[in-house]
Parts: C-alpha cells; sequence; structure tokens
C-alpha cells in the first residue's frame, strides 16, 4: 500500500490516492476522496484522510479482511463488525502482538487522540458507504446528550428538547495535552537566529501574524499592495500549481503587521522579488525548485533547526501561531479579538484552545488591578484614618447635593 498524488482532468485538483500491492488504485477510498473535495475540505485535511485509510487497509491486509468483509454481521467464519473494529483498534494501539506478553505489558505507539481520529476517518469512510448504499449503516454509535456550557440557559429556552448527537462506541476518553507555544521571547531568539532576510519573515509571519504554514506558502506579491499600511489581504487565490497553499475553513481577511515586519517585507520584495520572475512571495531560493513555491516540509525543516538553535526541539509552525494568541491573553486582549486575529470560524474554537492560558491572563490582569487599587486607596503622605474621614466628607456633601 502507498499513497501517489495525480491531477483530476476536470477540476485540475491535486488528489491523493490509496495504491494497493499490484499498483492499481483503491477505487472505494478514490471515490471517497473526490467526495471530499466536493464537499470542500482542504487540501490538507484530505491528504491526512487519506493517509488514515492507509493504515487501515494495511491492518485489513494483515487481519485477512476486505473493507466489506470486515464489516459483516457476525457468523461462524466472522467475527462481526465491533470485535473486528476493537482488533483494528488495538492493533492502532499496540501494533502487531504476539502470543507471548511482554513482562511489563505492551507499549502504546499511538497517542489515544491519534487513534480517536483515525477511527473517525474510518467510520466516516463507512458512512460514506453507507450513503452510496454500497453497505449497510454500522450500528456502532450511541445517543449522548451534548455537553454544552451553556446547558442551564438552553434548557430555559428548550424545555421539551433534548440536545444529543452520536457518538462512536470505539472513542476513548483522550488525556489532554499540554499546548505547545513559543513565547515572544523565543520568537524573538527565532528571529533573530534566522540566515536570511526571507526565513526571518517567514518567522515574523507565523507569529506576528498568526499564519498558518499553508496561508504563509499562498501568499502572493499581490496580497502586499496595502503593505506601506501595515496590511497583508490573506485569500484563497485557487492555484493548482501551489500544492500547499490552503485556506482553512475560506478563512480570507486582513492581518496587521509591525513597523519592523513592515520594512522587512518592502526590502524582501524590492532586493529579492522584483528581480524574479514569479508572482509567489514565499520562494526556494536554490535548486531544482528555485522560485518556486516553498513547500510545507521546508517551512518545517527551517522551523525545526532555529528550534534546535534556540533550544526548543519540540516546537512546529503552529508553535508561533499558538504563541502570539497566547501573547495577546498575557496582554489583555479578549477572546474575540483573538478569534478575529487567527481567524478561527467560530469563538468556541478560541476559547476551547486557549481556555487555560484565558484563566491564567485574567489572574495576571487582576492582580495588576488590585495593586492600583492599592496604589490609590494608600496615597503617599496620607493617614488612612484622614482617609476615611475624607471619603466620609465625600459621602455627605453628595447626599446634600441630591
Amino acid at each position: 500500500m502507498y499513497i501517489r498524488e495525480i491531477k483530476t482532468q476536470k477540476t485540475k485538483s491535486i488528489l491523493p490516492v490509496l495504491m494497493n500491492d499490484n499498483n492499481e488504485i483503491v477505487m472505494e477510498v478514490f471515490s471517497y476522496m473526490k467526495y471530499l473535495i466536493i464537499n470542500n475540505y482542504s487540501k490538507n485535511s484530505i491528504k491526512s484522510y487519506c493517509f488514515r485509510l492507509k493504515l487501515y487497509y494495511e491492518w485489513l491486509s494483515y487481519a485477512g479482511l476486505t473493507y466489506l468483509t470486515a464489516v459483516e454481521k457476525k457468523s461462524e467464519t466472522n467475527k462481526g463488525v465491533v470485535e473486528n473494529l476493537s482488533n483494528f483498534k488495538l492493533w492502532l494501539k499496540y501494533g502487531e502482538m504476539g502470543k507471548v506478553v511482554p513482562v511489563d505489558g505492551y507499549k502504546q505507539i499511538r497517542e489515544t487522540s491519534t487513534i480517536n481520529t483515525i477511527f473517525d476517518t474510518v467510520l466516516s469512510f463507512y458512512d460514506f458507504l453507507s450513503m452510496n448504499e454500497k453497505i449497510e449503516s454500522l450500528d456502532v454509535y450511541k445517543t449522548v446528550r451534548s455537553n454544552s456550557q451553556f446547558g442551564g440557559f438552553l434548557n430555559e429556552m428548550v424545555i421539551k428538547h433534548e440536545m444529543t448527537h452520536k457518538k462512536s462506541i470505539f472513542k476513548e476518553r483522550a488525556t489532554k495535552k499540554g499546548l505547545k507555544y513559543v513565547t515572544r521571547e523565543e520568537y524573538e531568539k527565532c528571529y533573530q537566529a534566522a540566515t536570511s532576510l526571507r526565513d526571518r519573515i517567514i518567522v515574523s509571519l507565523l507569529f506576528e501574524a498568526g499564519l498558518r504554514v499553508s496561508e504563509a506558502i499562498g501568499l502572493r506579491i499581490e496580497d502586499f499592495k496595502e503593505i506601506m499600511d501595515g496590511k497583508i489581504i490573506i485569500k484563497n487565490h485557487h492555484d493548482k500549481e501551489n500544492i500547499d497553499a490552503a485556506l482553512k475553513y475560506e478563512s480570507a481577511g486582513t492581518v496587521f503587521v509591525t513597523p519592523r515586519m513592515q520594512q522587512d517585507i518592502m526590502q524582501y520584495i524590492n532586493e529579492v522579488l522584483s528581480v524574479t520572475d514569479t508572482n509567489y512571495f514565499l520562494i526556494n531560493m536554490y535548486g531544482d525548485t528555485k522560485n518556486q513555491p516553498m513547500r510545507t516540509r521546508n517551512i518545517e525543516r527551517l522551523i525545526s533547526n532555529l528550534g534546535k538553535k534556540i533550544g526548543r526541539s519540540d516546537i512546529h509552525p503552529h508553535s508561533f501561531r499558538h504563541g502570539l494568541a497566547v501573547d495577546m491573553l498575557s496582554n489583555g486582549c479578549s477572546m474575540v479579538q483573538i478569534k478575529d486575529t487567527l481567524r478561527h470560524k467560530n469563538i468556541s474554537t478560541t476559547s476551547n484552545i486557549y481556555a487555560e492560558y484565558n484563566i491564567t491572563a485574567k489572574r495576571k490582569l487582576m492582580d495588576e488591578y488590585h495593586k492600583k487599587i492599592e496604589t490609590k486607596l494608600m496615597p503617599e503622605g496620607i493617614d488612612i484614618d484622614a482617609f476615611v474621614d475624607m471619603l466620609i466628607e465625600d459621602e455627605q456633601e453628595e447626599a446634600n447635593n441630591e
């Protein structure tokens, strides 16, 4: 099993396809990939779905099953859908397990959240097949009540309507991971460690502008027509040649840059792009792909190298976007302001990601507020008893005026 990318004839879209060991396209997965394109899934999401289904098909081969026999009803020759998919979950969690159990037990090879994501893709694939009447619907869901933080309010508004949703019986509660982000100080170190003007701009776009990698890669020179006013236009150019460019949820908009970024960008356009035959903004500087748009792996490699230079081997490009959000929270920005800056589709996305850091930011703001209040209540040169008398006199005077 392997994955290759092909260009569709009608839309000219780049489509990842799953190939079997005979170098043939796995047609049911190919149909599902086309379905995802029609429903406006991003290129990166479609690629991720394809890789997850590749894992599933590798397990099917290992288990001696096909995508159809794996979900057949239980019989003398078939373990049934629940047991088959449970075995797939064990394979994802522990890999191949022999008859002899190690003394310290099997070690989990994938995080629970990753296993849940892979399972969601597989079940979505089967839902697609069910809609196309290729198979019957899988009875692997349970109905649960929605857990809303606004439950009390909603219960009053819709007393007789119980909010519910379907949940896979294979979904396992995952341990919440800590958010990986770079601090402003670490961002500055990465900026200084970058060896070219282009690389410094990339670091700044990820942190100061909060861009996703796919958005930075998709930038064109025309998107900087208002750079004199400190603006960058984020839009989807629907460029089939720029393979890694994408906008999540079509999150077009405007971002504002710092004066330093503004100067760097103008210098880069004047000194590099003005003498280069290209419309792209972030381009490769050397080799066979010179002047072509950068790929995601190039930027990931750049950030990894910069991280090692500053002693942070665990950071990735999205760590800078998270860093901007945490930095904004720490400096008193609201969730609405952060949502607008990051161009999230829903504010709940922003709140869910940064809720822990919102509490920290609120504590910091209130501590600063309390310090200011204490300073005002205890002005230098005034005795506390005299200060209380002054407040009483003010209150009496205000009552007399009324």
